[in-house]
């Protein structure tokens, strides 16, 4: 049976007509899926077949459903496209800012950046030389600064990568564990990464 045939087959046993409008194909070592009530569906394409390989990626898929990523690293993002949503993010923060001032509440943090693809070796270096000035206006003892730069530098990163954070799927917070990212649940795994991924939306 074609697949045509089965489409007017179904038609005949639901009495509605049944068209494919769109597909999505994902070519991969191994492929696993997860559907959301019949409304949001997700595959993940792995690059190995590693122990409890089913798990893994039907809880990326899982992520991917959910959480609404559009690509998988902030490294497929265009140069241009970042730019654009820079300059938009910060017009909209500093807008609610002069709303929050108006009313003396706390204003909100105005990134400098939002994604990693900005983050250079120069801009992190000069984070961390802000951050030690920082803990030197504050007194802290020098010796200390070890113990309290990594936390720093980490929230500077995540205050920074606000795009990749909503639209890369490597990047975003594993939903069943937020202390971590998605890219570090995948290490745990072994010897294996995502190939790629398609998510498609009824309505």
């Amino acid at each position: 049976m074609t697949v045509a045939e089965k489409l007017v087959e179904q038609t005949g046993v639901i009495g509605e007509k049944i068209d494919i409008t769109a597909f999505e194909r994902v070519e991969a070592p191994y492929v696993g899926a997860y559907t959301h009530i019949g409304k949001i569906a997700a595959i993940v394409g792995l690059s190995a077949v590693v122990d409890n390989v089913a798990e893994l990626a039907k809880d990326l898929a899982m992520q991917a459903a959910s959480m609404g990523a559009t690509t998988l690293s902030y490294k497929d993002f265009d140069p241009a496209f970042i730019a654009s949503e820079t300059e938009a993010r910060i017009a909209v923060i500093e807008k609610e800012n002069i709303e929050l001032g108006r009313l003396g509440k706390t204003l909100k943090n105005v990134p400098s950046y939002i994604s990693m693809a900005q983050l250079t070796p120069e801009v992190l270096a000069k984070a961390e030389a802000d951050a030690k000035e920082e803990l030197k206006a504050e007194g802290k003892p020098e010796q200390i600064w070890d113990r309290i730069l990594p936390g720093k530098m980490e929230r500077f990163i995540s205050d920074n990568t606000t795009l990749d954070q909503e639209q890369c799927l490597l990047d975003q917070n594993f939903i069943k564990n937020e202390k971590i990212s998605v890219a570090e649940y995948v290490k745990s795994y072994g010897d294996v990464s995502v190939v790629d991924f398609k998510r498609v939306t009824l309505g």
